[in-house]
């Protein structure tokens, strides 16, 4: 599997197949709350929707070229940390699809924290996740690319929704 470069063509320009899903959550905390629970790793399997365990598989588990062994659900891949700017930005692509492979071609998601105008105690995090499919994908066709947006869709929303549970825990 190909990593999904954040500042590469196939996501700012749109060459490739990719089914994009996005979605954002305003939260009563200051984004420097935000970060450091989005930073931190070990909180993954808290907020994400489908994350049952994610594991550093790097010595740093923080930075551009952090590593992880994640499984979701029944699917097992390999993440790599590609776009690091704190405190506001934090982006991944699957380098190892292990049991998506026959589905998931090429894949990136990134989380971003802004803060509010006018009030330092709030912040929006918006996420996005971008992939595109294998042949096996698209030829199931429609059901499989509506089934699956649908359910990143979900999956985003949920995520920020137990996402903001958390730092507002952390911030009290």
């Amino acid at each position: 599997m190909r990593p999904l470069d954040p500042a590469g063509p196939e996501l700012t320009h749109g060459r490739w197949r990719l089914l994009r899903a996005r979605a954002h959550r305003e939260m009563p905390v200051a984004p420097a709350v935000a970060w450091a629970v989005i930073s931190d790793h070990t909180t993954w399997t808290t907020w994400q929707a489908d994350y049952r365990t994610h594991e550093a598989e790097t010595p740093d588990s923080s930075g551009i070229g952090a590593r992880f062994r994640t499984v979701e659900w029944v699917f097992h891949h390999r993440s790599e940390i590609v776009r690091w700017e704190p405190p506001v930005a934090l982006g991944w692509t699957i380098v190892e699809a292990g049991s998506l492979a026959w589905l998931l071609s090429r894949y990136y998601s990134e989380l971003v924290v802004e803060p509010v105008a006018g009030d330092p105690d709030s912040c929006v995090v918006r996420a996005q996740v971008a992939f595109s499919g294998t042949w096996l994908f698209w030829l199931l066709g429609a059901y499989t690319v509506g089934q699956s947006l649908a359910t990143v869709t979900s999956d985003t929303r949920s995520s920020l929704r137990a996402l903001e549970r958390l730092v507002v825990e952390a911030a009290d």
